[in-house]
């Protein structure tokens, strides 16, 4: 966890960012709306911290993806980051998925199921936020 709190990402599939929030206004208490733009939206956990294995067994109808939100970051830097949150998070197996506002589906490396997935979501051409997600069925 940053030391300014835990923070959530959600992704909407395009056309479903109200009804995403509505669902998340229903199902989680006490988070503020941080961030958004038409399918990324990220909230400030203002009560409990959620580990990485609760998130991945919740299941919301209008959204494709939850995981915490570790925060912007600049591309340059993309493998330094992700270096420095294997050793926060003690992961040693990993994926890297990609998801860019202007595509559908993620695109990037196969995820395996219960394997942590370090999601870079692209919001233009300038501007990458980084989170991570353990990989399940829901």
């Amino acid at each position: 966890m940053s030391q300014h709190g835990q923070f959530l990402f959600f992704l909407a599939p395009q056309g479903h960012k109200e009804q995403l929030l509505k669902e998340i206004s229903l199902k989680f208490k006490g988070l503020t709306l941080n961030y958004t733009n038409e399918e990324f939206l990220t909230f400030k956990n203002q009560t409990n911290e959620f580990s990485l294995d609760h998130l991945s067994k919740i299941a919301l109808k209008h959204c494709k993806i939850l995981g915490l939100c570790l925060g912007p970051f600049d591309r340059a830097q993309e493998n330094e980051v992700i270096e420095d949150f294997l050793t926060d998070y003690q992961i040693s197996s990993y994926t890297i998925q990609r998801w860019s506002l202007k595509k559908e589906l993620p695109f990037g490396d196969t995820p395996i199921l219960n394997n942590f997935v370090f999601d870079i979501i692209e919001l233009s051409e300038d501007r990458c936020w980084i989170g991570i997600h353990i990989h399940s069925n829901f």
